[in-house]
């Protein structure tokens, strides 16, 4: 299963047990909420492209056409990573969990442990996933945030 994907890239993870770590960013369509301070545009169907930065700290953003296969997605995480050391492939965006087939897929065609991003709404959909992963930050969030 082929998946859109809006961008993957290399950065310095900003929050939880691996704050200040280096790690390639893969973040997919989509997500169950709409909280109203969210600054992802997630929506499906809205990037033709996967922007992928071509080696780590370069900034140079090249478009890949949309929608993309797990190992077509692991060659571009390569990618993003090259001639750099990372920590981890986060997977994020949106709500990855709403990919968890696609990230099944991915896992065995990447070289970086999996990181994951979730909202922690979708537990069944983790159960399909949870073996893939190598740890996971849970972003809960209160009902007054969100407008689901």
């Amino acid at each position: 299963m082929n998946e859109n994907i809006i961008e993957i890239f290399s950065t310095i993870q900003g929050e939880g047990k691996y704050v200040g770590c280096r790690q390639v960013f893969l973040r997919l369509e989509g997500c169950n909420l709409h909280c109203s301070y969210c600054d992802t545009d997630s929506a499906v169907g809205m990037h033709p492209d996967c922007v992928v930065e071509e080696g780590a700290g370069t900034y140079q953003l090249v478009p890949y056409p949309n929608p993309i296969s797990p190992q077509r997605a692991a060659e571009l995480v390569e990618i993003a990573a090259a001639d750099v050391p990372h920590q981890a492939l986060s997977i994020t965006g949106g709500e990855p969990l709403l990919h968890a087939a696609f990230i099944r897929a991915l896992a065995p065609h990447v070289q970086l442990p999996i990181y994951l991003e979730t909202n922690g709404t979708l537990h069944e959909e983790l159960k399909k996933c949870i073996d893939c992963v190598a740890g996971i930050s849970m972003d809960i969030k209160l009902p007054s945030a969100t407008t689901h």
